[in-house]
């Protein structure tokens, strides 16, 4: 119950403690690949951990597969609905080749 009024007070004063916390450089990219990364934790949570070594090099494999997965996956594919949305065929490829 204290996330909304949380993200509320955020949205309207911006320069407060949780509005500069929540827009912090390192934070906001956390926010941008989350969904990869929700994906992605979700198999490694299946693998016992067996000491720091053994989280650390998950969390390391982790970063690697959902930075991947973010520039390979979500962002063309955020592009091509974007394009979608604004009324462009982007699965015709004739365009460019057509007669004036």
């Amino acid at each position: 119950m204290t996330i909304a009024p949380l993200i509320h007070a955020t949205s309207l004063f911006g320069n407060s403690i949780p509005g500069v916390l929540l827009n912090w450089n390192p934070l906001a990219s956390i926010g941008l690949i989350s969904y990869s990364l929700y994906i992605w934790q979700q198999p490694l949570l299946l693998i016992p951990i067996s000491g720091a070594i053994d989280f650390a090099l998950r969390i390391a494999v982790l970063t690697g597969m959902t930075t991947l997965s973010y520039h390979l996956l979500e962002k063309p594919l955020i592009r091509f609905g974007k394009n979608l949305t604004r009324g462009a065929n982007v699965l015709d490829n004739s365009a460019p080749y057509r007669a004036a």
